[in-house]
């Protein structure tokens, strides 16, 4: 009895011990970016973790500042609350980010970007800064499923072409039954948009429909016609053109972001572009050449979300992902690290949602000392 009592209080002592070890080591396993091979359910003697990755903490910029996203050694790289812009756009996008908390948001920066959101539809995305979040709450984003996450916008400028916002508007903003409006196409001239397509009312009628772009308060794009034609003949208003009864067809829910209000058609960007979804509050619109360029995030300067330095600063074509989960083939990469890299940055970087695999297998890939990973991949156009 007495030597139980002596190995109890060994055993007490060796935990209290053990526990004040643990407090002095710092930085705990979970804190640091890992990626490990996705696990079927089944079988535990199977699993096999794979290396934890993660990135070097960057060196300071050649003027002596403090990089913006630079932490003190040790200290999680995932996003805190403050760096995390409430989304103003989308209830989805609300809801996604809401239920999850601020370590679990991955942050986004992009530069010099085509993101195919399918074969059809890019966007062309000059800079953007933001978060991604899965919809679910046990769910990460997931690259192999463009409908398992929301892309918000906190700050940014994205292009889209006139012959990607065309097939926008036929296959899918108008692309359901009875819908009041067909055969769309949509052309830039000068600071002017030109929509023409075809209403039916009995039989169908060609119309054209010019008018520049604005932004209404609440972040949507507003064309307001100044010229509409109905088989080439003059009409003053769009109600004229569509009549009531086919003007209630176009509402949300029914034509996926697009509305009438008055004489205006009011496009809401968030609602016409399919999966994946991407919130945002637009600020700004305008027309350069054949691109209908979006602006993002606050007018000026300041206030905006503060930028993230990736591991390969240099590098002019990038998308770059920190903290949070997310997930890419079988490998989920927790208090995620990783920069995926232009390998022939001539011109934008065009990535595939849809096909990204394709990519990942054509190029190459390096962890950095820090447990990060920087992938570095060819374009799109280069293997498809």
């Amino acid at each position: 009895m007495r030597l139980t009592s002596i190995l109890v209080l060994l055993a007490l002592a060796c935990g209290a011990v053990a526990c004040k070890s643990d407090k002095k080591t710092g930085r705990s396993q979970a804190e640091r970016p890992v990626a490990s091979a996705e696990q079927p359910e089944a079988g535990p003697s199977d699993s096999a973790e794979q290396p934890t990755v993660g990135a070097d903490d960057p060196p300071n910029p050649p003027d002596g500042s403090e990089p913006a996203n630079s932490e003190p050694a040790g200290a999680s790289t995932s996003s805190t609350a403050a760096d995390v812009v409430p989304d103003t756009s989308g209830r989805s996008a609300h809801a996604a980010f809401s239920i999850h908390s601020a370590g679990m948001v991955s942050q986004v920066q992009m530069r010099n970007v085509d993101f195919h959101v399918d074969d059809t539809v890019i966007l062309r995305i000059k800079s953007l800064r933001g978060a991604i979040a899965g919809k679910g709450k046990s769910r990460p984003p997931a690259f192999d499923d463009k409908h398992s996450f929301v892309l918000r916008v906190d700050a940014g400028t994205v292009g889209i072409s006139t012959a990607s916002l065309s097939q926008v508007m036929n296959n899918y903003v108008f692309d359901y039954p009875h819908a009041p409006i067909k055969k769309i196409s949509i052309a830039a001239e000068g600071d002017k948009i030109k929509l023409k397509g075809s209403v039916h009312k009995i039989v169908d009628i060609h119309f054209e429909i010019s008018g520049g772009l604005t932004t209404t308060q609440d972040g949507k794009i507003r064309l307001h016609p100044s010229s509409i034609k109905a088989d080439g003949v003059p009409v003053k208003r769009l109600m004229h053109l569509f009549g009531v009864e086919l003007a209630k067809l176009i509402k949300p829910g029914q034509a996926r972001g697009v509305e009438i209000d008055d004489d205006d058609l009011i496009i809401d960007p968030s609602l016409i572009i399919p999966a994946p979804e991407i919130h945002g509050k637009l600020t700004g619109v305008r027309i350069e050449g054949d691109q209908i360029i979006q602006q993002y995030g606050p007018n000026g300067k300041a206030g905006g979300p503060r930028p993230l330095v990736p591991y390969d600063r240099k590098a002019p074509n990038y998308m770059y992902f920190r903290g949070g989960t997310i997930r890419f083939g079988k490998l989920t990469m927790s208090n995620a690290d990783m920069q995926i890299v232009d390998s022939h940055p001539k011109d934008p970087f065009d990535f595939s949602i849809d096909h990204y695999n394709r990519q990942l297998v054509a190029g190459y890939s390096k962890n950095t000392p820090r447990y990060g990973l920087v992938v570095f991949m060819p374009a799109y156009y280069q293997v498809k």
